[in-house]
């Protein structure tokens, strides 16, 4: 792993090592010739699962697509191919429908379009794609590639700052001059005396 591994970006096929699949049936001839290598796994009037298994991933915001081709120009895929989106643990990451009737064209990459599934954030290493059957089992859910990049995560907003304490209105000073207690006169009464002085 790099020391910034956003923007890694890592396809993996229907092909691959890392895809399996149960109930689907593959395709490799004039319809899928447009497809991600040429081929694609498909389901119709059945259950089963693909599954596209992501390993040794930083931790972090991931952006998933994938890309597909059907027959007749996709004429008789599903509207809603259901995908889940899980971590190593097994924990579902999120779950979406793909309108797989129409050719992806959200953006371009290796030469073919692609349509977002979903955007998750990672927090350890293996990050797991499944497709199941449509709600209308006449139409097809297709398996072809799945596209994964690391995306820089939102950053964390910042803390709150601290309360400024209450403001309190300051003490005003004494107006009044200092309270000075009253003298009291004092008055000692002597009598006359006789010259001489006392006897």
């Amino acid at each position: 792993p790099t020391d910034d591994p956003t923007g890694m970006v890592e396809i993996l096929d229907n092909g691959d090592v890392g895809f399996t699949q149960t109930g689907f049936s593959s395709m490799n001839n004039q319809y899928s010739a447009n497809a991600f290598n040429g081929d694609v796994h498909h389901l119709r009037l059945g259950s089963g699962v693909a599954t596209w298994t992501f390993a040794d991933l930083e931790p972090g915001d991931y952006h998933v697509a994938t890309t597909w081709q059907g027959k007749y120009d996709n004429r008789y895929n599903a509207v809603d191919a259901p995908f889940t989106l899980l971590d190593g643990t097994g924990s579902v990451l999120a779950t979406t429908t793909i309108n797989q009737n129409m050719a992806p064209s959200e953006f371009e990459d290796a030469g073919l379009r692609w349509d977002t599934v979903a955007t998750v954030s990672l927090s350890q290493g293996t990050l797991v794609v499944k497709l199941t059957e449509a709600s209308d089992p006449n139409l097809y859910s297709v398996a072809d590639a799945v596209r994964i990049e690391r995306i820089a995560s939102d950053p964390a907003p910042p803390a709150d700052p601290p309360a400024d304490p209450p403001v309190t209105d300051p003490v005003d000073p004494p107006t009044d001059p200092p309270y000075e207690p009253p003298v009291e006169e004092v008055t000692y009464g002597f009598g006359l005396l006789e010259p001489g002085g006392p006897d």
